[in-house]
C-alpha cells in the first residue's frame, strides 16, 4: 500500500522547496494570473469566481475561444506542473484553479520565514483541497441545477 499523498501535490507544489525556487514559482504565478486577468490577485476565493468563466463547464467554445487570445504570453524558465497551468498556444498558458491557489500558499509559505527553506502549510493546502472539490462540484452540477430549477414544477411538496 502506498503512503498517501500530500495535498501540496494537487497544487503541484512539494511540501519544502528552497526559497529561491518558491520564489520563482511564485512570481511566474503571479505574472501569469496578471496575464490572464490584468489584475493583481485580491482574495483566493474571488479571485476563483472571477476565473470561473475560463473552468465551468457551461462556458460556450465561443466565449472561450473569444477570451482565451486576451491571455497575454509569458515567458517561463521552465515548464510548470500541469496542474498550475494549461498551454492554450503562442507561448501562453492560462493558470489553474490550483495555481491560482498555489500562488496563496507559496505567498504564505514566504512571509511565514526567512529561512533558506520554505514550507508548505500542509493544513491550509489540506482546506484548499477540499474547497476546490467543492468549487468543481459546484460548477459541475450547475447546469443540472438549471434545468432542474426552470423545469420541474414546483407543486405538492415535491422541493
Amino acid at each position: 500500500m502506498s503512503a498517501p499523498q500530500s495535498p501540496t501535490s494537487t497544487f503541484g507544489l512539494s511540501d519544502a522547496m528552497s526559497r529561491s525556487a518558491a520564489l520563482q514559482l511564485h512570481g511566474v504565478l503571479l505574472r501569469l494570473w496578471e496575464a490572464c486577468h490584468h489584475r493583481r490577485p485580491a482574495g483566493v476565493r474571488h479571485d476563483l469566481d472571477l476565473h470561473r468563466r475560463f473552468f465551468d463547464p457551461v462556458a460556450t467554445g465561443k466565449r472561450l475561444r473569444e477570451t482565451l487570445p486576451k491571455v497575454d504570453a509569458v515567458v517561463t524558465a521552465e515548464a510548470l506542473s500541469p496542474a498550475q497551468a494549461i498551454v492554450i498556444g503562442s507561448g501562453r498558458q492560462l493558470i489553474t484553479p490550483e495555481g491560482r491557489v498555489a500562488l496563496e500558499l507559496l505567498e504564505r509559505a514566504l512571509g511565514s520565514t526567512d529561512e533558506l527553506e520554505v514550507k508548505i502549510d500542509l493544513r491550509l493546502a489540506a482546506r484548499w483541497e477540499r474547497e476546490l472539490l467543492d468549487l468543481y462540484r459546484d460548477w459541475g452540477r450547475h447546469r443540472l441545477r438549471s434545468v432542474v430549477d426552470r423545469d420541474i414544477p414546483r407543486c405538492c411538496g415535491c422541493a
